[in-house]
């Protein structure tokens, strides 16, 4: 069965379609770490995507030529590019469900009983986004490059961010100049660490011996609550994030050129809805492809939920990102 018109039990109303997507998606909005730096487009008419890879860029492309003086007779230089790769994804569902017990649903002071649980569901449908998500970035094969051996980057002294004598600013500072040297026209706005480490270099930049008018004008303030902070002095935002990064792990991106592209649709046989309003009043897009189902066991009268995801990622510049995994030269 779909939804029905209109709920049986007390707290049946919470479970209908448009109350019940619309928590799970605002939930899911505040959960999703990665969603905010990528494009995203919907797939209709479509279930799979393909997209170019390049290989090279204009400096490493070994079809790079020069133009030559043009005098009488003289031919001009004939030009091409390496050939893209190409990749491709098909469009997948990802879920799960859950029986919602009777007692929930049947008397008023379980509703809170019921909230739990679907703040648990969306907590673990989100843990799964982002670890999707970053997975895809980080792949050794297909995600974004990886720190050259012959930048600065990794030929500093090493220090880790939890060992004292660390220098958190000028180790961005190297692995910025390193992704900017490897391709022209990109720019380091972004940098991702794990939570942990990111709580070092805010200890760090907590205990520089600097007035408040150079700590601010050099290295930020941070917000309460907030878990990130730009530094002026490196020109980017150092974000900690909770999920797939390791202590250590450091990635670089341009958010302007975002290496990867999310891809989502929607099932009308559903009725997904396209946005959520969240208790702030902000609007949320559905640009994850959020579905819910619900049907009744004949047999034991069981009230089971569906929900899934509908996307897939492509990684479509490696350039867009840089990234260095913990061991000898991470952080």
């Amino acid at each position: 069965m779909g939804y029905r018109s209109e709920g049986t039990l007390e707290n049946d109303w919470l479970l209908q379609q448009e109350p019940f997507e619309g928590l799970i998606g605002s939930l899911l909005g505040q959960k999703f770490e990665w969603l905010s730096f990528a494009p995203k487009m919907r797939l209709e008419g479509a279930e799979s995507v393909a997209w170019a890879r390049e290989e090279y860029n204009a400096d490493t492309d070994p079809e790079k030529r020069f133009p030559r003086r043009l005098t009488s007779g003289a031919d001009f230089v004939r030009v091409t590019t390496t050939g893209m790769t190409e990749d491709q994804a098909t469009l997948a569902k990802w879920g799960f469900e859950f029986q919602i017990d009777e007692r929930a649903r049947r008397y008023k002071k379980n509703l809170d009983i019921l909230f739990r649980t679907l703040r648990r569901q969306a907590n673990w449908l989100g843990d799964w986004q982002n670890a999707r998500i970053i997975t895809a970035i980080m792949d050794a094969t297909t995600g974004v490059q990886d720190t050259p051996d012959s930048g600065a980057f990794q030929g500093r002294s090493v220090v880790k961010w939890n060992v004292d004598g660390c220098n958190p600013v000028s180790d961005l500072i190297m692995l910025k100049g390193d992704f900017e040297d490897a391709a022209n026209g990109y720019t380091a706005t972004d940098f991702f660490v794990s939570m942990s480490r990111f709580r070092n270099a805010l200890q760090y930049l907590i205990n520089l011996d600097v007035d408040m008018g150079s700590r601010e004008n050099l290295f930020g303030v941070a917000k309460a609550g907030t878990n990130n902070i730009y530094i002026p002095v490196v020109g980017a935002t150092l974000h900690g994030v909770r999920y797939g990064l390791k202590d250590g792990d450091i990635l670089v991106m341009d958010s302007g050129m975002s290496p990867f592209t999310i891809y989502y649709d929607f099932n009308p046989e559903y009725g997904p809805a396209e946005s959520f309003v969240m208790e702030n009043g902000q609007t949320i897009d559905n640009d994850f492809g959020l579905h819910s189902h619900e049907y009744i066991t004949d047999k034991n009268h069981e009230y089971i939920k569906q929900v899934w995801l509908e996307n897939t990622i492509a990684v479509k510049d490696i350039r867009a990102g840089m990234k260095q995994l913990e061991g000898t030269y991470g952080i």
